[in-house]
C-alpha cells in the first residue's frame, strides 16, 4: 500500500494534492485530500515502542499541548512499514535563543505526558539516548544516520567523558519519566515566543530527568542542516530555567 491507498482507507478520502514530502529517519508527506482536510502521513520502519509513542501523543494533544491532533496511530503499510497521519499544521518559525523557552515548554510537556506504566512500552529507548545499553564498550548501537562511534575515531577524551557519563547515571536512582529526546529547534514551532506545534512523536521516551533535560539542554539550538549545539551558557541557562 503506498500513501494514496492508505488516506483511502484509513482516512476515508483520497487524495488531491501533495503538499511537501521529506525523509531522514522517516519518510513524511504533507497532502491534501479531496475533502479539503490537510494531513501529515508518517512512514518508518516497524517497532514495538510506536505504540506507546502514538499513545504519549494522544495523551499530549488531549491534555492541550501544541501538537498536531493524531488521526491514524500507526498501522502496518508493508510487511516491515508502519505509517500513521496527523493533522498539519502550518506557519510558524523557529526560535533562536532564549533558552528558558524552550526549557519551559519542556517542562511542561513532562508536567502534562503520561505516567510510563499508563502507556504501552517505549522500549528499546532511542539510540542517542541508551547510555544503559547492553553492548559492550562504551556507544550504543547508532541510527540509521549517526556515525557507528564503536569504530570510528574517537578522541581520546571524548570516550573518557562518556564513560564517566555512565558511571554518573548508573548511580542515579530517579525514576524514569515520559519525556521528549529530540528537543531541538528544528522540530519546533513558534509565534513571537509562544510555542505553536511541536513535531516528532516517535522522539518520546521512558528516561530519567537527567537524561532528559541533559539531552535538550546540549541540542536545543539545531536547527537542520547545521546541526548547532548549544553553548555551555546556553545549557546553563536552559537547565537553570
Amino acid at each position: 500500500m503506498d500513501v494514496a491507498g492508505f488516506c483511502d482507507e484509513h482516512l476515508g478520502s483520497p487524495v488531491a494534492e501533495v503538499l511537501f514530502g521529506t525523509r531522514s529517519l522517516s519518510a513524511v508527506t504533507g497532502v491534501r485530500l479531496a475533502d479539503g482536510r490537510e494531513v501529515v502521513v508518517k512512514e518508518r520502519p516497524k517497532s514495538v515502542r510506536l505504540r506507546g509513542c502514538a499513545a504519549v501523543h494522544r495523551a499530549l494533544w488531549s491534555a492541550g499541548f501544541p501538537c498536531p491532533e493524531p488521526l491514524v496511530d500507526p498501522v502496518p503499510l508493508g510487511p516491515h512499514v508502519v505509517a500513521s497521519a496527523e493533522h498539519y499544521v502550518p506557519g510558524g518559525v523557529q526560535l533562536e535563543g532564549h533558552p528558558h523557552r524552550y526549557a519551559e515548554e519542556l517542562r511542561r510537556l513532562v508536567a502534562l505526558a503520561p505516567a510510563v506504566e499508563d502507556v504501552p512500552t517505549l522500549e528499546p529507548a532511542p539510540p542517542w539516548t541508551a547510555w544503559d545499553h547492553d553492548r559492550e564498550g562504551t556507544w550504543p548501537i547508532r541510527d540509521d544516520e549517526g556515525p557507528d562511534l564503536t569504530t570510528d575515531t574517537v578522541p581520546g577524551w571524548i570516550a573518557d567523558i562518556a564513560r564517566r557519563a555512565q558511571v554518573r547515571l548508573a548511580r542515579c536512582k530517579r525514576p524514569q519519566i515520559v519525556g521528549h529526546c529530540d528537543w531541538e529547534s528544528q522540530n519546533l514551532r513558534w509565534v513571537d515566543d509562544r510555542l505553536l506545534v511541536a513535531h516528532d512523536w516517535d522522539s518520546v521516551a521512558a528516561r530519567e530527568e537527567p537524561v532528559i533535560a541533559g539531552l535538550a539542554a546540549a541540542v536545543h539550538p539545531a536547527d537542520g542542516p547545521r546541526r548547532q549545539r548549544a553553548s555551555v551558557a546556553d545549557g546553563e541557562a536552559f537547565l537553570d530555567a
